[in-house]
């Protein structure tokens, strides 16, 4: 109950940061978006993709996204993965553009709570500008008694390798398991860009099934 009031708090905290953010010039983006999870070995997992993004209800890409990922620890993941992005709103015929990520996250159970970082290091920036970033992610993850909700908030800092410090992402989020091989996630996330007066609102929804 505690943790849940918590989670309230910092939901209101990001909407009154958000109030704060609107003089900037913002963006927003709808991300619905459906996962196919499979574990073919134990220790591995695979996992394949795709989402369509939407800039303020127009159709702005569709992305394809495969995904592996190695836990040669109980609390450790390794992982890699591609992503095809079709960029529809250019001028010419829609453009493809092709992108990679490596990581690797550590992750910790404590009673209900599991807390875990994540570095990785990926050839794009969700901006589609074509840069070497190192991303810094920290989440916590609550376990809520009796219900098969999971809420999470987290903080992830995007470094141009090139250029310095480029983002902030702070995002909240829920996954609801109303089955055992399915699930439906929903999550809001702030984008506040360190040199630029700006910020990006992104709303996502996603279905997960694995087999």
């Amino acid at each position: 109950m505690k943790m849940n009031k918590v989670l309230i708090k910092i939901s209101i905290g990001l909407m009154l940061l958000s109030a704060v953010f609107a003089a900037q010039s913002a963006d927003l983006e709808l991300r619905p978006s459906a996962t196919v999870r499979f574990s073919p070995i134990k220790k591995v997992k695979l996992y394949l993709t795709p989402e369509l993004r939407f800039d303020y209800f127009e159709l702005d890409k569709f992305l394809i996204e495969a995904e592996v990922k190695y836990s040669p620890l109980k609390y450790m993941d390794l992982g890699a993965s591609y992503k095809l992005v079709m960029n529809f709103k250019t001028d010419d015929p829609t453009e493809y553009i092709h992108r990679f990520a490596f990581y690797t996250g550590v992750s910790y159970k404590i009673d209900r709570y599991t807390p875990s970082v994540r570095i990785m290091i990926a050839n794009y920036d969700e901006d589609e500008g074509i840069s070497n970033f190192m991303r810094y992610k920290a989440k916590l993850d609550y376990d809520i008694p009796k219900l098969k909700i999971d809420p999470y908030i987290s903080a992830e800092l995007y470094h141009q390798l090139s250029d310095g410090l480029y983002k902030m992402r702070y995002a909240i989020g829920a996954d609801w398991r109303f089955t055992k091989d399915h699930s439906i996630g929903l999550s809001y996330k702030l984008d506040d860009y360190i040199d630029a007066d700006k910020v990006k609102h992104i709303v996502g929804v996603g279905y997960t099934f694995k087999f």
